[in-house]
């Protein structure tokens, strides 16, 4: 598809329609490149290794039985 179909000869529009078409060609290049940087990115977020964990999570993890034992605690805390 040429940039000057559609033109008339002599317009200002005939004129510029190689540039204008240039341009088009590097902002949508630009455009192409960010769209595949930002999915090359997405593609390699990891979930958080056990170091990047807070600090209520790493006690979850070594107590599987944390729920048991607070609850165990309540009661005796109440007969009291």
């Amino acid at each position: 598809m040429s940039a000057a179909i559609g033109c008339v000869d002599g317009s200002w529009s005939w004129r510029y329609a190689q540039d204008f078409s240039t341009v088009a060609n590097v902002v949508q290049a630009s455009v192409n490149s960010v769209a595949s940087l930002w999915h090359s990115t997405e593609a390699k977020v990891a979930k958080d290794s056990f170091s990047h964990r807070s600090s209520h999570q790493v006690m979850v993890t070594r107590s599987p039985n944390h729920m048991w034992a607070i609850s165990c605690s309540t009661v005796s805390a109440r007969r009291s």
